[in-house]
């Protein structure tokens, strides 16, 4: 027996030869029983009678009942036509429908990161607010007064009893004694407010010099400021210390000049700014005490004779006087000094002060 050799890849193009020809028989069985049913279909749908026709003919054969064709030949009731109403003219209008009321539109929270301002608020800064006291027959209110470039504090002070109420002291208690400032010696005396008073030489002030109705110096360099036991301010000119006693001086204080004397401001031609310090009296008894910062720029430039005289008649003053004024001027109220003094050191020494208590 012979036999032959056959390649591997002429045996895998008979197998797939064979798959295809089995797929072709496959495809042609499938196409041949789709023919068949679908001229069957035809056939069936040719043997059925026409539906038309069918219901024209059950139309024509249909017969109704004899009682539904007799009432079918009853003509329908006439309808009566209703005549509109005629409109009554006198009737009422129609009231109108009410607005619809709007709900009130709320006020849009702030979201902002930005807090709300505050309002303003009075100022806490100890020389630029205001300040009073009311006690034991003693008022005192004192204003700030910031006004074309000059800050000064007007003190309106009244007294019950001013031979216990208006007092003087000397620098470390004493005629003599070493100078001290304002604020120190109103500290050691109690003072619920203190001014620096009369001009100074050393230690000493200026004469004429009484003090309680005692003469410590009796010259008369200038003209004088005298307060009577009971707190009457006035002046008798250059004088000496015994004549200003004579005269009812209580204390006297030296410096000047007179700016208001029965109601009318002195004219002056000296025109300097300076800070200035000064005290006057009202008809009422009342007193005016008017301290004025200066030499300060940006702060306070001063305040001349002229004007502090027009201030005092504007307030109602019938006596003012200067004390000593420039670098000594010093306001002090419940031990705060409520100025700002001229010395780059701060407060002056002096030799005395008015004060009240």
């Amino acid at each position: 027996m012979a036999y032959f050799y056959i390649p591997k890849g002429v045996i895998i193009i008979k197998h797939y030869l064979n798959l295809v020809t089995t797929l072709m028989l496959f495809a042609v069985l499938i196409g041949v029983g789709l023919f068949i049913g679908t001229k069957y279909q035809d056939w069936r749908i040719n043997r059925l009678p026409d539906p038309f026709e069918y219901a024209s003919q059950f139309e024509e054969d249909a017969q109704l009942p004899q009682g539904i064709q007799q009432l079918a030949q009853v003509d329908p009731p006439a309808t009566e036509e209703i005549e509109p109403k005629p409109e009554n003219k006198e009737e009422e209008e129609e009231t109108p429908p009410k607005p619809v009321e709007q709900p009130a539109k709320e006020t849009p929270k702030n979201t902002s990161k930005e807090k709300p301002k505050d309002p303003p608020k009075k100022s806490t800064n100890i020389h630029t607010k205001n300040h009073s006291y009311n006690k034991d027959g003693i008022s005192i209110n004192i204003e700030h007064v910031s006004r074309s470039g000059i800050r000064m504090w007007v003190a309106h002070v009244k007294l019950s009893n001013p031979a216990e109420q208006l007092h003087a002291a000397f620098g470390s208690g004493k005629y003599g004694g070493s100078r001290q400032t304002t604020s120190r010696m109103a500290k050691n005396n109690g003072a619920i407010l203190a001014i620096n008073a009369s001009g100074f030489s050393g230690n000493y002030p200026g004469s004429p010099v009484v003090r309680y109705g005692k003469v410590y110096a009796d010259g008369a360099n200038k003209v004088s400021m005298g307060i009577t036991k009971d707190g009457k301010l006035f002046t008798i000119g250059k004088k000496t210390g015994q004549e200003y006693v004579e005269a009812g001086a209580y204390h006297t204080f030296s410096f000047g000049p007179v700016l208001v004397e029965n109601g009318q401001a002195k004219s002056f031609s000296n025109k300097d700014k300076h800070p200035r310090t000064c005290i006057g009296q009202k008809a009422d008894g009342s007193y005016l005490i008017i301290v004025v910062d200066g030499r300060r720029s940006g702060w306070s430039s001063g305040m001349t004779y002229a004007q502090l005289a027009k201030e005092f008649v504007d307030r109602g003053a019938v006596f003012a006087y200067n004390l000593d004024g420039g670098g000594s001027t010093s306001l002090v109220f419940q031990n705060q000094v409520l100025n700002k003094p001229s010395d780059a050191t701060g407060e002056r020494p002096v030799a005395d002060i008015i004060y009240i208590k």
